[in-house]
């Protein structure tokens, strides 16, 4: 079976955060303390919590396509684009 990208790094950074609590039955007040405390490089972008916005940021989560022929085409990273 096969995910999108942005689903494995979901997922992984819920992993990272419950393998830091422990062996202990997990309370869902600890998991949401221990996801905003901390931050994940997945495979896609960044995930990290924004204290100022109470959001989660997406760092450099924002990907370019052109369908072209009838087929999309990947163009990279929005804040890559254009640098050399």
């Amino acid at each position: 079976m096969h995910f999108a990208v942005e689903a494995y790094d979901a997922l992984l950074f819920v992993a990272q955060g419950l393998g830091g609590l422990g062996a202990v039955e997990v309370e869902r007040g600890a998991m949401v303390r221990r996801l905003r405390a901390s931050s994940y490089k997945g495979l896609a972008k960044t995930i990290a919590f924004d204290a100022g916005t109470e959001q989660f940021h997406l760092v450099n989560g924002l990907f370019l396509h052109r369908v072209e022929n009838g087929a999309p085409r990947f163009l990279g990273r929005y804040d890559q684009l254009g640098k050399t």
